[in-house]
């Protein structure tokens, strides 16, 4: 018979089954639908910087976004009526560009009532 696991070593190893950031679902396939969308001479506005990163634009730094864009993708996320969040730096430029941009992608993708959803705006120049 194996020797039983210390209890530290369970709570471990349940805390660590967990998905890392399972809060963050909705920024891996709002990255995932930017990375089949978006071209490269457009414009992601990411206050959280998950977006971008599961698109592969900050796999190792934050490129600069071109000076005349096409379009603008703002991701924003939706459903909280406050959020700490809102101190980040381009959060309010997100939020402004979601005001004057159509919806074209949103997960969860059905209507939920309760929690965050993370909603992706495009603005077109």
């Amino acid at each position: 018979m194996y020797p039983r696991p210390s209890r530290s070593l369970r709570v471990t190893y349940r805390h660590g089954a967990r998905p890392r950031h399972d809060d963050r679902i909705g920024h891996v396939y709002a990255g995932r639908w930017l990375a089949e969308h978006c071209e490269a001479a457009d414009a992601i506005i990411d206050p959280f910087d998950w977006a971008q990163f599961y698109a592969g634009r900050t796999l190792y730094r934050v490129p600069p976004n071109p000076d005349a864009p096409r379009a603008v993708y703002a991701v924003v996320e939706e459903g909280k009526t406050s959020s700490p969040r809102s101190k980040l730096p381009h959060y309010e430029t997100a939020m402004n560009l979601a005001r004057h941009g159509q919806p074209v992608y949103q997960w969860p993708n059905s209507g939920r009532e309760n929690g965050t959803r993370v909603v992706v705006y495009k603005v077109v120049y």
